[in-house]
């Protein structure tokens, strides 16, 4: 998993987080009747949390597939494919993304039910070789010229 996919599932630890905090600022509140149902809410909110942060990662693991990176050749810039598994009603998905090397956040520029080939010609152009997509193919992103040819 590259850092720009797990930035995606980080908002996931928010919950527990939040329901740390609560149960320590639920600490300093004077009045013990007030302080055991703020405690309480805040334990729930931590299991409740946890559960969701489980079943994310779970699902993240069984249903993607990480390819790896390619460099461009001056190694300023990453290209990023992914291959999200479909269902038994669903096909799989291909995901290129672009990110400088030194950011965690990366551009989607290429999303399709077919695979792609993916080149560096050199350090800031990027060239996809797939099937049309929906969207079409963007002329930059992620600081890159971005070059799609379509296969018949």
């Amino acid at each position: 998993m590259d850092i720009s996919e797990a930035v995606t599932y980080l908002q996931f630890y928010l919950i527990p987080a939040a329901g740390i905090a609560g149960f320590r600022g639920a600490g300093k509140v004077a009045r013990r009747w007030l302080r055991l149902p703020f405690r309480f809410a805040a334990s729930l909110t931590v299991c409740a949390g946890a559960i969701c942060v489980a079943f994310m990662t779970l699902s993240e693991i069984g249903c993607t597939v990480h390819q790896p990176v390619l460099y461009s050749p001056d190694r300023h810039h990453v290209a990023i494919i992914t291959r999200i598994l479909g269902s038994a009603l669903d096909e799989d998905s291909f995901i290129v993304s672009v990110r400088p090397w030194w950011s965690p956040v990366a551009s989607r520029v290429y999303s399709s039910p077919h695979p792609p080939r993916v080149s560096w010609p050199d350090g800031t152009h990027l060239l996809i070789q797939g099937y049309q997509t929906e969207t079409g193919c963007p002329a930059r992103g992620g600081g890159v010229a971005i070059s799609c040819e379509v296969e018949p």
